[in-house]
């Protein structure tokens, strides 16, 4: 994902190498966690966080102040990607988390799993969440 000031975010989900054909000529992590990475502008590789498991959807708000990642453990976190700090946590999901995607206005987020649910998500505080089918 690159974000409109030219930085580009990335994750490294370590569940595609559980895929991956085990015993000699497999491939090997180098590390041991998945991670949500950032490169400013030519400069070195930056970890912004390590401590979720199975990344999977990454995605910016409109207004370049957010980040949003899905989980395969269904889970949806937004970042600040400024300090890495994660600010928003919410563990709705049944199932694996394919997508996430925020609105034009920045304050709504969608994300859609493996259990066939999508939910829109309204950022501002104390908001309430709506639910549908993914495939509405």
């Amino acid at each position: 994902m690159v974000k409109s000031n030219g930085d580009i975010y990335f994750t490294d989900p370590p569940a595609l190498y559980r895929s991956y054909p085990q015993g000699p000529g497999a491939p090997q992590r180098e590390i041991d966690f998945a991670g949500v990475y950032r490169i400013v502008q030519g400069s070195k590789v930056d970890l912004l966080t390590k401590d979720l498991p199975y990344r999977n959807g990454i995605a910016f708000s409109p207004d370049g102040l957010w980040l949003a990642t899905g989980t395969v453990g269904g889970s949806i976190h937004l970042w600040d990607p400024r300090s890495g700090q994660k600010v928003w946590d919410r563990g709705k999901h049944g199932g694996y988390v394919y997508t996430v995607g925020f609105g034009r206005d920045s304050r709504t987020l969608l994300s859609g799993a493996a259990d066939g649910v999508g939910y829109l998500w309204d950022l501002r505080p104390k908001s309430k969440m709506l639910k549908g089918p993914t495939d509405f």
